[in-house]
């Protein structure tokens, strides 16, 4: 049985005491629109690689405010699209970290970075849990991008109705689920923007883990 990757309490009380943007309601305005999308049922019959593009944009560029490489400047940025693990781990749908490009001696780009979350992306009539193609389940795919990145902390796995956060020092059994449509809600909406927001996740490791049975 799945259980909560956060304290609850202890998570309530630091969103109460978390400074939310003054442009807050504009960001749910944009998670608004994907819920109507949603409603009307468009989402479900659209291939889910044809909304990745602006699912990575509004939700963690727009609303999340992760920097992808052009809006970086190509010289540091928090949002990398198809992201290639190695050492076989296969190529995740993006991956938040921490990204940089740098001159080499012979005055070519050279790419590093740190991944800290890789992200898998399914469509909206994909269970998250059941296994597809591969035998694999889109959360069992996210923990193995995981598995393969050194020092990855996070895991986020979506089907655009809703949205996972895993921990990896804590089992694929404990995550924090938000529903699209219930982002609706204001209250929840602001759980969802604290846990995931570009100031908050890279340090969150740091308290809020439920080490209650």
């Amino acid at each position: 049985m799945p259980h909560s990757l956060f304290h609850p309490k202890t998570l309530r009380d630091a969103v109460k005491a978390f400074h939310f943007p003054a442009d807050l309601a504009a960001k749910q305005a944009i998670i608004c629109q994907w819920i109507e999308t949603l409603t009307a049922g468009t989402l479900t019959h659209i291939k889910e690689t044809s909304l990745h593009g602006e699912f990575l944009s509004d939700i963690f560029r727009s609303v999340l405010g992760y920097r992808g490489i052009v809006e970086a400047g190509g010289v540091a940025w928090e949002l990398h699209p198809e992201r290639n693990i190695g050492n076989g781990g296969g190529f995740a749908d993006a991956a938040l970290g921490l990204f940089t490009s740098q001159m080499n001696d012979r005055g070519a780009a050279k790419l590093a970075g740190r991944i800290v979350a890789p992200i898998e992306l399914k469509g909206a009539a994909i269970d998250l849990d059941k296994k597809t193609r591969g035998n694999e389940s889109a959360v069992e795919q996210g923990w193995r991008y995981a598995n393969y990145t050194e020092g990855c902390r996070w895991v986020i796995v979506s089907n655009y109705r809703e949205l996972r956060l895993y921990c990896t020092v804590k089992t694929p059994l404990d995550y924090e689920r938000f529903e699209l449509a219930d982002l609706a809600d204001l209250e929840t909406f602001k759980t969802f923007y604290f846990c995931c927001v570009v100031q908050i996740f890279a340090r969150i490791n740091q308290c809020f883990y439920n080490n209650a049975d």
